[in-house]
């Protein structure tokens, strides 16, 4: 009887929270050599049936009938449950998310449908947690979202696998865990862990003294948040103070033992020269995979993550002969973080500052939650600095594309001033394109700026080069506007001596009409002075004017010289 050289201490909360019903059920039993606990929270909106209590008493009924770790029992109890709920579905379908654990006393194995979630803790830090079956976690696993933004994110909810569910079921039943004493299994329900981070629970564990104390502390931390709605919710702490130890002195497996020997005996002789040279070549392994990871470990305190990267998957490789779970784990969750901050520089390098941001935040998380090592809380700080700076990146990435807007504005505007031909028009367009080329300086300068109090060169030089350029448009569209200006004065010149010329030209036909030839000629006169100009000096074609008022003018001169014989003729007249 396993129970009685073990101690498990288990305590838990499961409450409606601001509903009326609690749809949520919870179930456990700790017998003499298995523990059986269920969570189980139901999904659907029947207020009659208690489709969670159903599932979990059909599964009880069946595992202590006979008690058992087999996966192939547990995952057919569980199918058999989903069919029961879709068998008592009526007016509304019966869904459930669902968790089960069972131990016998040294090693656990759990299995899930849904997002019902189990927390491993062990030393005080996060082991591991359970995946949730949903489109979050499937964001999650794809580099969309944090681990941690699944609580936050719309998505959480929206399960790819729950009891009750009309297309085909699968539950996912996990590999056994060996369990080590003062180990904390904690299970919940979406109506807590939506609300509270892993950080958040490895910092009340620290705290709680016992399990009916972390429970206590994780509902006060749960209500403190003063959510308008609070959702079911149910937690479970297992607190595995003292687990069961194998007996290796065994009478009856000692027996087994010396059978075995008398057997294997002639073929350790045989290769016994391979085992030595084989444990030779794992001791090399080992010790190469200590080199090679404290290598590695030294490169990550000197922030050259790449070649920390290198050391941590060779040390991986050597760790592969010798098969010691723990160091392979270790190296794994470093090489991991290494992996992670090697991806984030080149991103940031790549100016994919967004995709950068996560892979540090990432990496982050991490060390926070899965590193155990001296430089844990360095490293903390190394990413802390970069989440921030990359944030800063983003800032100004997001500042310069606010700038590149009034530009584009701007460009478009001078485009249609190449195609007016209207010269009041373009004027005030290319009033209008300056206006939001300085927006565009203006905004230039402040990114400049920006940059260079992260500091951002790149960006600084390419700040630099924009203003350059846009100085350049202004300087331009300052030229397009001034000739503009020059032409509309030039056209009112023109139009102005037109029509002093015509109104001299009307005035001389005026007195021609009445022979005053003298005066006519004097208009005359003034009329092709300006013609001539326009021509001269405003490039306007009066060839036709000109030679026309020349032809008066001639006509002119035989008139009066004709006046001027007829006058002569009538002074000889009188004489005579």
């Amino acid at each position: 009887m396993r129970k009685n050289s073990v101690e498990f201490v288990t305590s838990f909360a499961s409450e409606a929270g601001t509903f009326r019903l609690n749809k949520d059920y919870f179930a456990y039993a700790e017998m003499d050599d298995i523990a059986c606990y269920i969570v189980a929270d139901g999904i659907d909106s029947d207020e009659d049936i208690n489709s969670a209590q159903i599932a979990v008493n059909f599964l009880f009924e069946n595992i202590m009938k006979k008690p058992s770790m087999s996966k192939k029992k547990l995952k057919t109890y569980i199918i058999n449950a989903h069919k029961l709920l879709n068998e008592k579905s009526r007016s509304v379908r019966l869904k459930i998310s669902l968790m089960v654990v069972l131990t016998d006393y040294s090693k656990m194995i759990y299995a899930t449908a849904g997002n019902v979630r189990l927390y491993h803790f062990r030393s005080g830090g996060l082991t591991f947690k359970s995946k949730d079956q949903s489109i979050a976690q499937m964001m999650a696993d794809a580099g969309q979202i944090s681990d941690e933004e699944i609580g936050l994110h719309d998505e959480r909810n929206n399960l790819t696998n729950y009891l009750g569910q009309s297309k085909s079921f699968k539950p996912f039943i996990s590999r056994p865990y060996k369990l080590k004493d003062k180990d904390v299994i904690f299970l919940c329900t979406e109506g807590f862990w939506a609300s509270i981070q892993s950080i958040d629970l490895i910092n009340t564990l620290k705290e709680a003294k016992e399990s009916a104390d972390f429970i206590e502390m994780l509902e006060d931390e749960l209500l403190s948040r003063q959510n308008k709605v609070v959702n079911n919710y149910t937690m479970v702490a297992i607190y595995a103070n003292k687990v069961f130890k194998e007996n290796i002195k065994d009478d009856i497996r000692l027996r087994i033992a010396k059978k075995v020997a008398m057997i294997v005996i002639p073929v350790v002789i045989a290769v016994s020269g391979f085992l030595i040279y084989k444990k030779i070549e794992a001791n090399k392994a080992e010790k190469l995979f200590v080199q090679l990871e404290e290598k590695g470990d030294k490169f990550i305190e000197d922030e050259s993550y790449e070649k920390a990267l290198e050391n941590y998957k060779k040390a991986t490789e050597n760790i592969k002969k010798v098969k010691d779970k723990e160091k392979h784990e270790r190296i794994e969750i470093k090489t991991s973080i290494a992996n992670l901050i090697v991806e984030g520089e080149q991103l940031q390098s790549g100016r994919d500052f967004e995709k950068a941001k996560n892979s540090f935040m990432k990496a982050r998380t991490q060390v926070e939650l899965e590193l155990d090592s001296e430089n844990k809380k360095n490293l903390e700080r190394v990413l802390d600095g970069k989440i921030a700076r990359v944030k800063e990146y983003i800032k100004v990435l997001e500042k310069s594309v606010e700038g590149g807007k009034e530009v584009e504005k701007a460009d478009k505007i001078s485009i249609k001033v190449s195609e007016s031909e209207d010269n009041k028009e373009k004027i005030a367009l290319l009033a209008e394109a300056k206006q939001y080329y300085n927006s565009a300086i203006e905004i230039y300068e402040n990114v400049k700026k920006l940059s260079e109090d992260i500091p951002y060169y790149d960006m600084i030089k390419e700040m630099e080069e924009k203003i350059k350029e846009i100085k350049e448009k202004i300087k331009n569209s300052d030229s397009a506007a001034k000739d503009a200006s020059g032409a509309i004065a030039k056209d009112e010149k023109v139009k102005e001596m037109t029509k002093k010329a015509e109104d001299y030209k009307k005035s001389g036909d005026q007195k021609l009409k009445l022979k005053k030839y003298e005066d006519a000629k004097i208009d005359y006169r003034f009329a092709l002075d300006l013609y001539k100009e326009l021509n001269e000096k405003y490039e306007q074609e009066t060839i036709e004017k000109r030679s026309e008022i020349e032809r008066v003018m001639l006509d002119i001169d035989k008139k009066i010289e004709e006046q001027k014989v007829q006058e002569l003729q009538n002074q000889v007249g009188t004489v005579n």
